[in-house]
């Protein structure tokens, strides 16, 4: 019974190990190997290691060694042969152990101890002003246009520097040592941040350059940001009824 048992574990992970041929134009081909392993967070995670791909068409012989294939993954190895019907393909590997095995666990301070916390940290962030930062940039680059002057380009490379300046201050400020609730902020923002920075700089390099093509194409990828005031608000809604904060 419990050689049946392992027989079958070993058979249904055998099985995620999958590869194919794909004949493209003569003499190309294509072996393609795949974890077809399902994509789980709540589950085990199914990552192959130590994985040798051989790929044989008459005298051409293809070897490549691949570390690991996590879930959802695929490797392709191609070859060139005048003999396609006598191609011939060997994959080999194992599941890693320590992977599939992992288990986690965690324990976090009670309420009492993390509410006053999260509150002070919540109240912070609205004095950090970042749904303000965003506006500013965004009204900044949305004055942008095919006329816009020298003298003018030199006023918004000003405001582009408080602009990045604020980012950077308020990504320094904007922490709190409770992760779930840094985690959970930290999250909504980069959605926002991040593209607004990075067009932030691009602007403040053109505008420094007189590169009014450049312009406009931050101008254009910030203006089509969504506003985060939602995201913001209900990011906030969610931790304050988790740490049962009112207001």
């Amino acid at each position: 019974m419990a050689s049946d048992t392992v027989t079958k574990l070993w058979q249904s992970f055998a099985n995620l190990l999958t590869v194919k041929l794909e004949f493209g134009d003569p003499p190309d081909v294509t072996a393609i190997v795949s974890n077809t392993a399902p994509e789980d967070p709540q589950g085990p995670v199914i990552v192959f290691e130590d994985i040798h791909l051989t790929i044989k068409g008459g005298k051409v012989r293809q070897t490549s060694n691949i570390n690991t294939l996590q879930p959802g993954a695929a490797y392709e190895v191609g070859i060139t042969t005048q003999d396609p019907a006598g191609v011939s393909v060997k994959v080999e590997g194992r599941v890693s152990h320590r992977r599939f095995f992992s288990v986690q666990s965690r324990a976090d301070p009670p309420i009492e101890l993390t509410s006053p916390v999260v509150q002070e940290y919540l109240e912070r962030l609205e004095t950090l002003g970042f749904l303000d930062i965003f506006e500013s940039g965004r009204k900044s680059l949305a004055a942008v246009g095919p006329d816009t002057t020298l003298n003018e380009l030199e006023k918004l490379t000003d405001v582009l520097d408080k602009t990045n300046e604020a980012i950077r201050v308020y990504g320094e400020s904007a922490r709190c040592q409770v992760t779930i609730a840094h985690t959970a902020i930290a999250k909504t923002m980069a959605g926002y941040l991040t593209p607004l920075a990075t067009n932030v700089r691009r602007a403040r390099e053109a505008s420094q350059k007189g590169d009014t093509r450049t312009l406009l194409e931050c101008r254009d990828a910030v203006l089509n940001l969504d506003p985060p005031f939602e995201a913001f608000s209900a990011t906030v809604s969610e931790l304050r009824d988790q740490f049962g904060i009112s207001g």
